[in-house]
C-alpha cells in the first residue's frame, strides 16, 4: 500500500506504517524538534546578552573563542546549504519547514555572538550554549534517520543534514571546554565547580580528584575545593540582609519571607529539573506497558523495530532520570548551603548588637548549632512540598485511564492520611520547640562548666555537675520522647498509602468489574497500574513526611527571627558610631563640650527599660586628656557606671553625651581569646613591631614572655586558661593601649598585679611623664587600689548608686583609710599553665591548642578506613537485645513487603496484605533514649575525669561541639537513618533475589553488579568518612568564635571591632562551608553512579526480553519491571540513609575516640584507699619532698618542696610571679602530676585517694568566683541533691557575708534560695563574698584561699578577713596572698621562689631576721 499524500504534513507524531516504519512525521520534527528548542534558545540568549555586555573581560586569550566561531561557521554553512536544497524538494515541505529552518539559522547566528561574549566575559562554558546544542544534536538524529529512510529521493539532503548533525555535535564539544588556563589572575581563584561546564557539574566529575585524594591519602581541610562566592558567608548575608530590610512590613514569618526573597534563584533553579524528573519518572509505566505488549504480541516484520526501540527508550528514560535527579539535588543542596551561610552570618551580626545580659536567655550557640542545622536538614525536601501533589495528580489521571473509578482509592486513602497528619504536624512543632529549649538549658550549663574547668576542679564539683547535667539530659530526652512519638505516628500514617493502596485499589476494581461483568485484570493493565500506584504513593509518602518537617523548620525560623528582632537589623556596622550602640538611639543626649569626652547630667540607669534603677543622679564630666578615677565600696556601681558610659545599659532619666570615638575597654574579668598572646594584644589591627614592643614594655609583659615557651606566639587557651590572672589583666590592658583609642575605660585592671608590675605600669602609663599624659589619651579608671589615686586628675566616689563626692586626690585623701598606701601588691598570682615555667620549645606543640590549625587533624588511618568498633560501641549503648529485635523486625518486613508483589502474578492470592511498617519504627524511641543517655554519660564522665592539663591544651569549642553537634546527630539523625538504611537494604536484597528468579539470565549479572558495588562503595566511603569528620571538625572554630564573641561583646562593641570580627566569622564560615557542601556533592555523585547501575540492570533485563521474548511470560516481566522501579527508589533511599548514617555515626566515633583517648586523672581501683566521711578531722597537712609538673613532658613547677602545717595553723603563701604559689594549691588538690614525694592530710597519702574525694573534702575559695546557671541554692551547696544542706545553714552563710539583705530585695515574693542566680547583675566584690558564703556552708577542717581577695577593695578585704578569722578559727588555712596588710595575722609565712620553698616561719620571725621576706616587706614600707 502506498503512502497517502500529505501524511508528513500532520502533527502525528507517528507516521503511517505505509509511509515509513516506526518514524515521526516531518511536521512533528519541524515543530517540536526544531521550532521549540530554537525559539527557547533565542529567548534565553536575549535575556543573557545584556548582563554579558556589562561584564568585564575575564580571559587573556582569544584562541578558544576563534575555534568556537569557526565551528559555528561550519554549522551555519551546512544549515544554509541544507535549507537551499530542502526548498527544492517538495517531499520535505511542511507548514513549519521554512520557519523551522530559519529559526535554526537565527539560533546559530545568535549563538556566534553569545559564544564570543561568553568566552570572553564568563569564567566557565555557557550553560545555555551547551544545553541547546546538546538538545539540538539529540533531536537532529531522528531527522537524519527520516531523511535516510526517504533516500535515495533526498540523498543529498540526508548527507547535508548528517553533516549538520556532526557539526552541531562538534560545537557542543568545543563549547564544553573549560577556560581555567586562560583566566585573568583576578578570576583564577574561582572554585573548580564554578568554572566547570554544565556536564562536569551535573555529573559531579569535578569531585573525582577529591575522591582520588581521599582514597589514597588522609584529607585535611585545605584539600577541600573552595566553594564559589554565592555559597560564601559575605554574599549570602548581604542578600539576606537586604531582603530582611524589605520584609519588615510583613506581620508573620518575616525571616522565612526574607530567606526566599534573598535566595529566590537558587530555589527556583531546581524547579525545572524537578519537573523533568517527574516527566521521566512517569515514562516508566508507559515503558512497562509497551514491554508487556511487545511480549504478548505475535512477532511480525512490522514490530521488529520495537525491540531495539524499547531498549533505547529505557536508556533515555533512566539516563534522563539520573541527570535530572543529579541537577535537581545539586540545586537543592546549593539552596540549603546558601541558607546556612546567610542565617549563621545573620545570627552572628545580631549577636554583635545584643546586650551581654540577653545571652542569659538567648543562646546564639543553640540557634547556630541546632536551629540552623535542622532548617537545612528539613529543607532537603522543600521542593517535594509542591512536587508531591503534582506527581499525585498526574498519577491519579493516568491511573484513571487504567482502572476508572478505582483509581480514586489511593487518593482517598492519601487524603485521609493527610487530614490525620495535620494536627500531628502542628503538635510536632510545639514538641520540637520544647525539646530545643531543653537542649539550650543543657548546653548553657555545659558551656559554663567547660569555660572554667579550673574552678570546677578546685571546688570538687565534678560529681555534682555530673548529676546536674545528667539530670538535664534525662529531662531533655524525656521531653524529646513526646516529639518522637508524634514522629512515629507521622511515619505510620505516611506508610499507610504504600501499604494498603495497591490491595485496596485492585480489590475495588475487581468488585466493580464483577458486578458490571467487565473485562478482567490482565497482566498489562495490572502491572502498569501497579507502577502508577507506586509512583503516586511514594511522592505522597514523602509529601506527608515533608509537611511536619517544614513546619518544624518554620518553628526554627521563628526562633531565629525572634532573636534577630531584639535590636534593629538596619544598623550598619561598616562605620560604627556610638549611636549604633544598644539602647542609645532612644536616649536623650546633650552635646558634649569640646574639652570633654563624656558628660553625665543627672543620669539614671537600669539594665532594662522596666527593671530597677541601680544608678541615679549621676553628674560629672570626663575631660579630654585627663585621668579620672572611680572608687567606692563593693556594690556601689563602679563597673555598672563604666558599662553605662559604653551604652550597655538603659538610660532612665537625665541625659548622657556618649563617646564620639572608639573606646578601649578593659572589663574587670579580662577577655582572652583562644589565640596567640600577640593576636590577643593587637586584635584585628596590623602588627607594628615598634609600637608593639613599646606596649609590651609599658604593660610589664617582657619577663612573662621570656618565661613562656614560645613567648607571645604561644596560645592563650580557652578563656586564657594557660595564663595567670595577672597576666590576663596585663594582656587586656596591652590590648587597650595598642589600639591607640583616644579614650581608655579600665575596670579594676590592677587588682591581680604584684607591686613590681603595678609600679612599672603606673610609671610608664599613668605618671606625669607616662604614655597617657604625653599622648593626650583619656583614661577612666575604676579601682580599689588607692595607691593609683595620686595620678588621677579627678576622683569620683560612688556610694549606693550615686556620686557622693568629686575632687582631686588632695581633696579626698583625708577620707581614705590610713593604710591606703599599703594597699598594693607584693606579687602576682602565678602562672597556672603548661606554657609557662620555662617549658622547652620542643614541647610547645604538645601543650598548645591547635584546634584551628591543620596540625590538629589526627592523621590516622581510621579517618579514612573507618572502624566497625564504632557500630559495636553504639549497639552496646542502645542494648544488644533491642538492637537484635530491631534487625529481625526489619528483615521480616523487607521479605514480606517485596515478596508480596508476586500476588499480582497469582491473582488468587490477591487478598494478601503488606505488613505494617510501624513495629520497626516504634523501636527507635527506646534506642534513642538508651543511646542518648549512655553516650552523653560517657562523654560527660570522660570530660569531668580529664586532668586539668587536658583543658589547658584543648579548645573549649571542640569539646562544646561534641556536646552540641555530635549529640544532635546521635539524637535525631542516626537512629532514624539507621532504620531507614536497614529497611531499604533489606528491600534491595529481596528485590535483587526476586529479579534473578524472574529475570532468569539476569542472574549472570549479579557477580558483576556485586564487584561494581564493592569498588564503588570502597572508593566512596574512604572519602566520605573523612569529609564528614572534617565537616564536624570545621564547625568547632565557629562555636569557639561565637562563644568568645559573647564573652567579649562589650569590648568588641566599645572598640568598634564588629566589622573585623564579622569578617573573621565569614572566614571561619567559608572554611566550614567547604566540607559541608562537599559532603552533599559526593553523596550525589554516589547516587548518580547507582542510578546508572539501575539503568544498566533495566537495560540488560529489557535486552534479554527482546532477545529471548519467547522464554518470558508477561506476568513475570511485569513483576520484574515493577521491582526494578521499586529497586531504583529503594536503592536511592538506602544511599541517602546510609550516607547520613555515615555522617551521624561519625559523631559516635568522635565520642568514642574522646572517651577512649582522653586521659583520666582517676586512679585504678587497686591503688585506692578509703577514708571515713568525717575526714579530714584535724587538718594536719604535710608536703614531703614534693616534685610536681603539669604533665609528663613538662618541667617541674614544684621542686623538692617540704612543708609541715599543723592542725589549725594559718599559712600565708607569698612569692613573685611564677614562684609556684598556685602550683602548691593545685598540688594539694591533685590537679598536677606528682613526680616525687608525697602529700599527706591527717596521715592519709592523697595520691592513694580518688581526686574527686580529695577536692570534695577541702574547702576552696578560688581567685575568680565560679557560679553555674541555676538557683542560688544549687550554687551555694556543693553537696549532691540527695544530701542537701538545710536552708537555715544557707541563710546563715549569706547573713554572715552581708548578702542576705540583697537576696531578699531581689526576691520580694519569697523563695529566695530557689530563684535563678543572675550572677551578671552582681559586682565582682559581691561575687567574691558569695564564694566565701559557699565556703561557710561546707564543713571541712582545711580552707584554701587562692588569692580570694585580689579583686576586692580594701573595705571588702577587711570584711572578708574578719569573717575568715571569726568563722574559721579552728580551721587549717592556706592563703595565697599578694597583699600584706594582714600578713601578721597568719601563724606562718611560706615564701616561694622558682618552685622552691625558700623561707618558712612566723611573720614576726621573718621580719625580725635579715630574711628575703623582711627586705621585701620593709622596702615596700619605705616606698610609701
Amino acid at each position: 500500500m502506498s503512502c497517502p499524500l500529505g501524511s508528513d504534513n500532520v502533527l502525528g507524531p507517528r507516521i503511517l506504517e505505509e509511509c515509513r516504519p516506526f518514524d515521526f512525521t516531518l511536521l512533528f520534527e519541524d515543530a517540536i524538534f526544531a521550532v521549540v528548542p530554537a525559539s527557547t534558545f533565542l529567548l534565553l540568549a536575549a535575556c543573557r546578552l545584556p548582563s554579558l555586555i556589562r561584564a568585564p573581560i575575564k580571559v587573556t586569550s582569544h584562541r578558544l573563542a576563534a575555534w568556537k566561531l569557526g565551528a559555528l561557521a561550519v554549522s551555519l554553512t551546512f544549515q544554509i546549504l541544507h535549507l537551499a536544497y530542502q526548498q527544492e524538494t517538495s517531499l520535505l515541505y511542511t507548514n513549519a519547514s521554512l520557519a523551522a529552518s530559519l529559526l535554526q539559522l537565527f539560533a546559530v547566528a545568535a549563538a556566534a555572538l553569545l559564544s564570543w561574549l561568553e568566552d570572553q566575559r564568563s569564567v566557565r562554558p555557557s550553560d545555555i550554549m551547551v544545553l541547546y546544542f546538546f538538545v539540538a544534536t539529540l533531536l537532529a538524529l531522528p531527522r537524519a534517520r527520516t531523511l535516510w529512510l526517504l533516500s535515495p529521493v533526498v540523498k543529498l539532503q540526508a548527507i547535508l543534514w548528517t553533516l549538520v548533525t556532526i557539526a552541531t555535535a562538534g560545537v557542543l564539544c568545543i563549547e564544553s571546554i573549560h577556560k581555567t588556563q586562560v583566566l585573568r589572575l583576578a578570576y583564577q581563584q574561582s572554585s573548580k565547580e564554578y568554572t566547570s561546564s554544565f556536564w562536569v557539574r551535573s555529573f559531579f566529575i569535578w569531585v573525582l580528584p577529591l575522591f582520588q585524594s581521599g582514597f589514597s591519602s588522609i584529607l585535611a581541610l585545605h584539600d577541600m575545593p573552595e566553594v564559589d562566592r554565592t555559597l560564601q558567608g559575605q554574599s549570602a548575608e548581604n542578600r539576606l540582609h537586604q531582603a530582611w530590610a524589605k520584609s519588615q512590613k510583613a506581620r508573620k514569618y518575616k525571616l522565612v519571607r526574607a530567606t526566599f526573597r534573598a535566595y529566590l534563584w537558587p530555589f527556583v533553579s531546581a524547579v525545572v529539573p524537578r519537573l523533568c524528573l517527574t516527566a521521566f519518572t512517569f515514562c516508566q509505566p508507559f515503558l512497562i506497558s509497551a514491554t508487556l505488549d511487545f511480549i504478548s504480541d505475535t512477532p511480525t516484520s512490522e514490530n521488529s523495530y520495537y525491540g531495539p526501540a524499547l531498549v533505547g527508550a529505557f536508556v533515555l528514560t533512566y539516563l534522563g532520570m539520573a541527570i535530572s535527579t543529579a541537577v535537581y539535588w545539586r540545586q537543592t543542596f546549593r539552596f540549603n548551603t546558601t541558607i546556612r551561610a546567610g542565617l549563621i552570618s545573620l545570627i552572628y551580626r545580631q549577636t554583635n548588637k545584643m546586650h551581654a545580659g540577653e545571652f542569659k536567655t538567648e543562646s546564639s550557640i543553640t540557634l547556630m548549632g541546632t536551629d540552623v542545622e535542622r532548617i537545612v536538614r528539613h529543607f532537603w525536601s522543600i521542593h517535594e512540598a509542591w512536587a508531591g501533589p503534582v506527581d499525585v495528580t498526574i498519577g491519579v489521571f493516568l491511573l484513571a485511564r487504567q482502572l476508572g473509578v478505582a483509581s480514586l482509592i489511593p487518593a482517598v486513602i492519601s487524603i485521609i492520611v493527610v487530614i490525620a497528619t495535620i494536627p500531628i504536624s502542628q503538635r510536632s512543632g510545639t514538641g520540637q520547640k520544647r525539646w530545643i529549649e531543653r537542649v539550650q538549658m543543657r548546653l548553657d550549663t555545659t558551656s559554663s562548666m567547660l569555660n572554667d574547668m579550673k574552678s570546677v576542679k578546685m571546688l570538687g564539683l565534678g560529681d555534682k555537675l555530673y548529676a546536674c547535667v545528667s539530670t538535664l539530659r534525662q529531662v531533655e530526652l524525656k521531653v524529646s520522647q513526646k516529639f518522637r512519638v508524634l514522629l512515629i505516628w507521622q511515619v505510620v500514617l505516611s506508610n499507610m498509602p504504600v501499604t494498603f493502596a495497591p490491595f485496596a485499589t485492585f480489590a475495588i476494581y475487581a468488585i466493580i468489574q464483577s458486578v458490571r461483568g467487565g473485562q478482567s485484570l490482565l497482566a498489562n493493565r495490572m502491572f502498569t497500574s501497579l507502577s502508577l500506584i507506586s509512583l503516586m504513593t511514594d511522592p505522597l509518602l514523602i509529601f506527608i513526611q515533608t509537611l511536619p518537617s517544614l513546619w518544624e523548620a518554620v518553628s526554627c525560623f521563628s526562633r531565629i527571627e525572634q532573636y534577630c528582632t531584639k535590636a534593629s537589623m538596619e544598623t550598619s556596622v561598616d562605620n560604627v558610631t556610638t549611636e549604633d550602640g544598644l539602647e542609645l538611639s532612644s536616649r536623650p543626649s546633650s552635646t558634649a563640650s569640646p574639652r570633654s569626652v563624656i558628660e553625665f547630667q543627672n543620669a539614671g540607669f537600669s539594665w532594662t527599660s522596666t527593671g530597677p534603677q541601680f544608678l541615679h543622679g549621676i553628674n560629672f564630666t570626663v575631660e579630654k586628656g585627663q585621668i579620672t578615677a572611680i572608687i567606692g565600696p563593693v556594690g556601689s556601681g563602679k563597673s555598672t557606671l563604666l558599662e553605662s558610659s559604653l551604652g550597655e545599659t538603659t538610660l532612665r532619666e537625665g541625659s548622657l553625651s556618649p563617646f564620639s570615638t572608639s573606646v578601649a575597654y578593659c572589663p574587670q574579668t579580662p577577655w582572652i581569646m583562644n589565640d596567640t598572646i600577640r593576636q590577643n594584644i593587637i586584635g584585628p589591627a596590623e602588627y607594628d613591631p615598634k609600637w608593639y614592643n613599646f606596649v609590651v614594655w609599658a604593660c610589664a609583659l617582657e619577663t612573662d614572655f621570656e618565661n613562656i615557651a614560645g613567648g607571645d606566639m604561644s596560645k592563650a587557651g580557652s578563656s586564657g586558661i594557660t595564663l595567670s590572672g595577672g597576666q590576663k589583666q596585663r594582656i587586656s590592658l596591652a590590648r587597650a593601649v595598642y589600639s591607640r583609642a583616644p579614650t581608655l575605660v579600665l575596670d579594676d585592671v590592677f587588682s591581680g598585679l604584684d607591686n613590681k608590675s603595678v609600679v612599672a605600669i603606673t610609671t610608664r602609663l599613668l605618671a606625669s611623664d607616662g604614655h597617657f599624659r604625653e599622648s593626650g589619651r583619656t583614661a577612666i579608671l575604676a579601682t580599689h587600689n588607692n595607691r593609683l589615686l595620686p595620678h588621677a586628675d579627678k576622683i569620683v566616689i560612688l556610694e549606693n548608686g550615686t556620686v557622693r563626692k568629686i575632687g582631686s586626690f588632695q581633696e579626698i585623701e583625708p577620707e581614705l583609710p590610713q593604710d591606703h598606701h599599703s594597699d598594693s601588691d607584693d606579687s602576682s598570682n602565678e602562672e597556672v599553665t603548661v606554657a609557662a615555667k620555662q617549658t622547652p620549645a620542643g614541647h610547645l606543640d604538645k601543650v598548645l591548642s591547635t584546634a584551628e590549625e591543620e596540625s590538629a587533624v589526627e592523621l590516622n588511618q581510621a579517618r579514612r578506613d573507618g572502624k566497625w568498633s564504632v557500630y559495636s560501641y553504639y549497639f552496646k549503648s542502645a542494648g544488644w537485645t533491642i538492637m537484635f529485635t530491631l534487625v529481625a523486625t526489619i528483615c521480616i518486613y523487607g521479605f514480606t513487603d517485596k515478596f508480596s508483589s508476586i500476588w499480582l502474578d497469582q491473582w488468587s492470592d490477591a487478598n494478601e496484605k503488606n505488613p505494617n511498617q510501624s513495629p520497626a519504627k516504634a523501636l527507635f524511641v527506646p534506642i534513642i533514649s538508651n543511646t542518648g543517655r549512655t553516650l552523653h554519660s560517657h562523654l560527660l564522665k570522660a570530660t569531668l575525669n580529664a586532668p586539668f592539663s587536658f583543658f589547658q591544651k584543648t579548645d573549649a569549642g571542640l569539646t562544646t561541639n561534641r556536646f552540641s553537634q555530635d549529640l544532635e546527630l546521635i539524637d535525631m539523625d542516626l537512629p532514624v537513618q539507621a532504620i531507614n538504611a536497614n529497611m531499604s537494604f533489606a528491600n534491595c536484597v529481596v528485590q535483587l533475589v526476586l529479579l534473578c528468579i524472574l529475570g532468569k539470565y539476569l542472574a549472570i549479572t549479579v557477580p558483576a553488579l556485586g564487584i561494581i558495588l564493592f569498588f564503588v562503595q570502597s572508593y566512596y566511603l574512604r572519602t566520605s568518612r573523612q569529609v564528614r569528620l572534617l565537616d564536624i571538625e570545621a564547625k568547632s572554630p565557629l562555636f569557639t568564635h561565637f562563644v568568645e564573641t559573647m564573652q567579649g561583646i562589650n569590648v568588641i562593641r566599645a572598640m568598634r571591632w564588629q566589622v573585623p570580627f564579622q569578617t573573621r566569622l565569614q572566614e571561619l564560615l567559608n572554611q566550614s562551608q567547604k566540607p559541608f557542601y562537599m559532603l552533599f556533592c559526593i553523596r550525589q555523585w554516589l547516587q548518580l553512579v547507582l542510578d546508572c547501575i539501575v539503568m544498566g540492570l533495566a537495560v540488560v533485563l529489557v535486552s534479554l526480553v527482546v532477545s529471548l521474548r519467547s522464554q518470558f511470560s508477561a506476568g513475570s516481566i511485569g513483576v520484574a519491571l515493577n521491582l526494578i522501579l521499586a529497586f531504583n527508589q529503594d536503592l536511592m533511599q538506602f544511599i541517602k540513609s546510609w550516607t547520613v548514617l555515615e555522617t551521624s555515626i561519625g559523631a559516635v566515633a568522635r565520642i568514642q575516640d574522646f572517651v577512649e583517648s582522653t586521659p583520666s586523672e582517676e586512679k585504678q581501683e587497686g591503688e585506692l584507699s578509703t577514708v571515713p566521711p568525717q575526714w579530714p578531722e584535724r587538718g594536719d597537712l604535710t608536703f614531703d619532698r614534693v616534685t610536681a609538673s603539669y604533665g609528663p613532658d613538662s618541667p617541674s613547677v614544684l621542686k623538692e618542696l617540704s612543708l609541715a602545717i599543723k592542725p589549725g595553723q594559718k599559712i600565708a603563701v607569698c612569692g613573685p610571679s611564677g614562684s609556684g604559689k598556685t602550683s602548691l594549691i593545685l598540688g594539694l588538690l591533685q590537679m598536677i602530676d606528682l613526680q616525687e614525694g608525697s602529700i599527706t592530710l591527717d596521715g592519709v597519702d592523697l595520691s592513694r585517694l580518688p581526686c574527686s574525694t580529695v577536692r570534695s573534702r577541702i574547702n576552696v575559695v578560688p581567685q575568680e568566683p565560679f557560679f553555674m546557671p541555676g538557683t542560688l541554692r544549687f550554687n551555694l551547696d556543693r553537696q549532691l541533691e540527695d544530701n542537701p544542706v538545710p536552708d537555715s545553714i544557707l541563710i546563715r552563710a549569706l547573713e554572715a557575708v552581708g548578702l542576705w539583705k540583697k537576696v531578699r530585695e531581689d526576691c520580694p515574693g519569697g523563695g529566695e534560695l530557689d530563684q535563678p542566680l543572675s550572677i551578671s547583675n552582681w559586682s565582682m566584690g559581691e561575687r567574691q563574698m558569695l564564694a566565701l558564703a559557699r565556703a561557710l556552708v561546707m564543713k571541712s577542717s582545711v580552707l584554701v584561699l587562692d588569692e580570694a581577695m585580689s579583686s576586692v577593695d580594701w573595705e571588702t578585704e577587711a570584711t572578708m578577713q574578719e569573717i575568715i578569722e571569726r568563722e574559721f578559727t579552728s580551721h587549717t588555712i592556706i592563703s595565697v596572698i599578694h597583699r600584706l596588710r594582714y600578713v601578721e595575722n597568719y601563724d606562718r609565712v611560706a615564701l616561694m621562689k622558682q618552685g622552691r620553698l625558700v623561707e618558712y616561719a612566723s611573720p614576726q620571725e621573718l621580719l625580725a631576721a635579715p630574711s628575703q621576706f623582711a627586705s621585701f616587706y620593709y622596702a615596700k614600707k619605705a616606698s610609701r
